[in-house]
């Protein structure tokens, strides 16, 4: 551990004794307010898991938030339940609430599921106001203090009680995000569509995002109602909601830092400026805003970068030249004369346009076959359909005899299949070990419940997978650059970083969209004997398009060429260089 994490840890450690306790040093009232903001820090938590990590948007966590409160008062007013049961079921009761509000956000764009959030949260409020039998109206509900080794819990010890719970929920949520599922949240924040080529499933993890950050805030509202022992609708009202956002945004989104402050901001800056009177909501309102011109990253993200926050350890030198890494085990069933890949007749069609028709081609295994063609010929097109992206109007895809045609873009990476795209699609926030990472989403991690536990299971797989992101990283080229983000990288690297990340999949057939578009001389020497490379020694089939000519024929077993989305050749490079119908769709007719 360097000196930094050490200072960190101690750090860390001096704020929890602190916070612990604070029953010993702070009046009643400032406690309460202490307490309320570690409140406040777990309904921000379950923000930051949903829009911070996630990138999806919330407009209801002070939705969540009521019905975590109203069930835990419920269960223990009307059911005579103890508050360490009526907690879970709050939060349980939220992430049930979030699961169904997830479902909206696989089919509707940002502004949309903004909007059905909104919906929800104001129904929440309203439901509570109206259900008179069960909520008691706008009167609310009284809720008796938490009791704990036979002796009721107030303030001082209930405070207690509340660091110990916000610490546990905020190691929870530390560990998750650290995990390949909390990679998943990042990589879909910064492209859906590069992540479902890499295997992740965006249904269950958007769903899971939202059931997460409605967990957060509905056991942040239980707790509130056993902090105040009231609970009635105007603490839930619609202008929560934006406050939660608002405060997640100022302490720092993608920090889990960040959601402490943003609480600690939203119970203590009204009380600071309390005394003020009528000029309290102006003078509130103008340092938000000032916070957001001058640090919009927050408060967290302006620390990160600065380097005021703590860092992982760096990772000792990975020599130039990677180690050998052991191939994909890509001889599965079936005899050698069947092929890897098989298109058969694949036709695509965009309303009244056919972008491919009847094209078919095949990949053997541990041959290099090129894809190439005018611009608009449909080459991604092909690609597109056959990863999954698109969905083709007639034919099949077969990948070692088995129909991929009902399979989602994520299932076809399970089963062998890896791109990358034209333009490089990466997780530009993320380090280049995380976009490798992500690529071994498909590989075997352990669950969702132990990922949380961070169990020691966990922290092997972590390990195990981490070193062979470095392997694959060093074998392309990227050994000096993998704590750098992916946006800092040179074009080139950029290139070299999507196949890394493509390769982490373990595909038996890697699919490489323009490889060497926009690569320098060099660059593209190095990428050929690189594809040699992933054909000897990792034992992987490649698909590839491209105009280089150079790097195409330099490589190719075979091309197949296609103009005006039909397939107008095939043949070795020599036979294809020399071919009329070729030399026509590139040059005219004049020239052939």
């Amino acid at each position: 551990m360097n000196r930094t994490a050490a200072l960190a840890g101690l750090g860390v450690a001096a704020l929890v004794v602190a916070l612990a306790a604070a029953p010993l040093y702070l009046p009643a009232y400032p406690l309460f307010v202490l307490s309320l903001g570690l409140v406040y820090a777990v309904a921000v938590l379950g923000v930051n898991l949903v829009m911070g990590y996630a990138g999806l948007v919330s407009l209801g966590h002070a939705g969540f938030a009521a019905v975590g409160a109203y069930v835990a008062a419920i269960a223990m007013t009307k059911l005579g339940l103890s508050f360490w049961i009526a907690l879970p079921l709050g939060g349980l009761a939220a992430a049930g609430c979030g699961v169904v509000l997830g479902l909206p956000s696989l089919r509707l764009g940002p502004l949309h599921v903004a909007m059905v959030t909104f919906g929800f949260g104001w129904v929440i409020v309203l439901i509570a106001q109206n259900w008179l039998d069960v909520t008691n109206g706008p009167n609310g509900l009284a809720v008796p203090p938490p009791r704990a080794f036979g002796r009721d819990l107030y303030a001082p010890d209930f405070h207690v009680a509340v660091v110990a719970i916000t610490i546990v929920l905020f190691v929870l949520a530390g560990n998750l995000v650290a995990s390949v599922h909390g990679r998943a949240f990042k990589a879909i924040r910064e492209s859906e569509l590069a992540a479902q080529a890499m295997g992740v499933d965006l249904a269950f993890y958007k769903t899971l995002a939202f059931a997460l950050g409605a967990l957060f805030a509905g056991c942040s509202g239980a707790l509130f109602a056993a902090l105040s022992h009231f609970v009635n609708p105007d603490a839930f009202h619609f202008g929560v909601s934006i406050l939660y956002v608002t405060v997640a945004i100022l302490g720092g989104m993608g920090y889990l830092a960040g959601s402490a402050l943003g609480g600690v901001l939203m119970a203590v800056v009204p009380e600071v400026l309390r005394g003020t009177g009528e000029f309290k909501d102006l003078l509130t309102g103008s340092l938000l805003l000032a916070l957001l011109v001058f640090l919009p990253h927050g408060l967290a993200g302006f620390a990160d970068r600065r380097g005021w926050l703590p860092r992982r350890p760096t990772p000792p030198a990975i020599e130039a030249v990677a180690p050998r890494i052991a191939p994909n085990a890509v001889r599965a069933a079936g005899s050698d004369d069947t092929p890897l890949l098989a298109v058969e007749r694949l036709t695509v069609r965009f309303g009244g346009l056919t972008a491919l028709k009847d094209v078919s081609l095949a990949v053997r295994r541990d041959e290099i076959v090129g894809l190439i063609g005018p611009n608009g010929a449909g080459k991604t097109t092909l690609f597109n359909a056959v990863t999954g992206l698109y969905r083709a109007a007639g034919g099949a895809v077969r990948l070692e005899g088995h129909d991929l045609g009902r399979l989602a873009a994520h299932e076809r990476t399970r089963l062998g299949l890896a791109r990358t795209f034209q333009s490089p699609e990466l997780f530009r926030e993320l380090t280049v070990l995380e976009n490798v990472l992500v690529g071994a989403h498909t590989g075997q991690w352990p669950g969702l419940l132990a990922s949380t536990l961070g169990t020691p299971r966990t922290r092997r797989a972590e390990a195990a997978q981490r070193e062979r992101a470095r392997a694959l990283a060093a074998f392309t080229g990227l050994a000096q650059w993998v704590d750098r983000r992916a946006e800092g990288l040179s074009f080139g690297h950029q290139r070299m970083l999507e196949i890394a990340r493509a390769l982490a999949a373990q595909p038996k057939l890697l699919l490489l969209d323009e490889p060497a578009a926009g690569l320098t001389s060099a660059e593209a020497e190095f990428l050929m004997a690189l594809i040699r490379r992933i054909r000897s020694e990792l034992g992987v089939a490649v698909l590839l398009i491209g105009h280089t000519m150079r790097v195409v024929m330099g490589l190719s077993d075979r091309i197949v060429v296609l103009d005006h989305g039909e397939r107008i050749a095939e043949g070795s490079p020599a036979d294809v260089r020399t071919n009329a119908d070729v030399i026509r769709a590139y040059l005219g007719a004049r020239h052939a």
